[in-house]
Parts: structure tokens; sequence; C-alpha cells
């Protein structure tokens, strides 16, 4: 889960590798391996000067940096439901040995990245069989930003989703970030379904 400012799709929720959203998908959602694993890390996609490539274990520390713009995004739109910068270094670390993180480069610089997973409804009791792209997290460094890069990420997983034959692109995205939601529209994605709160005061 942001553009013009930066863009997390989901917030921090989903900053640990059992959030109670993905306890809930667990029993929907087969998590499958990235068909691109051992690929080179390298992708002929270019814009300007602007490289996207796949994320390799020593690009994590300029990732964390990155990330730390997303939080603050979040953490000051919801101060009630984000809390500290989480301790993400394993998570992180986890799926760059999956090869789930696309980053985009500049002049040797990482400027953005792009959390992209692959996951697939399988004999499920209510939904049809189907491969799915899911769009976990993209962020675009706050100096770089409207210059088509957060295109450049959702055309990879476009490609992607060709490759393995996935029927649909999706994120979450908070409401708050209305940049990040005029961004996902520019790029043909609708509203599938909403998620609401009520607040419970004391």
């Amino acid at each position: 889960m942001p553009l013009t400012p930066s863009f997390g799709c989901q917030g921090y929720a989903h900053f640990t590798t059992k959030t109670p959203r993905q306890k809930w998908l667990r029993h929907i959602w087969l998590a499958h391996p990235p068909p691109f694993s051992g690929q080179e890390n390298q992708i002929n996609m270019k814009k300007k000067n602007v490289r996207i490539r796949i994320a390799n274990i020593g690009d994590i520390e300029e990732i964390l940096v990155l990330e730390k713009q997303v939080y603050e995004i979040h953490s000051k739109a919801r101060p009630d439901r984000i809390n500290n910068f989480p301790l993400i270094y394993n998570y992180i670390e986890g799926l760059l040995h999956n090869n789930n993180i696309f980053l985009a480069e500049e002049n040797g610089k990482i400027i953005g990245f792009c959390i992209i997973n692959i996951r697939e409804i399988k004999e499920h009791h209510y939904f049809h069989d189907l491969k799915i792209i899911e769009i976990d997290d993209i962020c675009i460094d706050q100096k770089c930003r409207k210059r088509g890069i957060g295109k450049l990420f959702f055309e990879e997983a476009i490609r992607l989703a060709k490759e393995v034959n996935a029927k649909f692109i999706e994120l979450m995205v908070w409401e708050f970030n209305q940049d990040a939601i005029k961004f996902y529209k520019k790029m043909g994605m609708k509203t599938k379904i909403r998620r609401m709160e009520y607040k419970i005061e004391k």
C-alpha cells in the first residue's frame, strides 16, 4: 500500500508476518513464491536515468530509510492506530530473500521501492480459483515524486500479472491518503470493497 506524497498501501499493520489480516487471509490465500526468484536482479525498464530492478540484501538499509518516510505520513495522519516506527528489519530481509521487492534506482541511488506479492485463491468455498498480484507497499523518495516512477512500478506489476496469469492486481490504501488514491485511480484501479471502522469513545 504512496505517491504524491509517499504511499504505504496498508500503513504499518502489515509490517509483521503474522498480522490479524494475514491470519484472516490464511484460509483464503496460499502464498506463491515469485516465478522471478532465480532471475538476474535486473529488469530492462527505464525512464530517463531510472531503472527498475529486484532488490537484494545489500539494499536493506536504503529501503528502511525510505520506509521511514512512509511511516511518518501514516503516523501523522493516524496516531491513534500507528505505533512507533516498527522494527521491520527481519520482515524486509525475508522479502528480499524471496525477491518480492522492486527498486527504482537512479545513478546508483535507490529512490523508491515496491513490495509485490503473488497470492492464490484455491479450493475456497466461496471464491473462484485464481491468482492475484498484491501491491503491499510503494514508496517514492519525497524528492523524486511526480516523475512517473510510481507508474513504472505499476507497469511492472502488470507485467508480472501477465507472466503468472493473474487475473487482478489488488492493494489496500488508507482513506486519508487521497494522493495515493488519485494515483491508483489514474492507473485504472477501482474500489472493490470498503473496510470501515467505528471508534468507541470512553
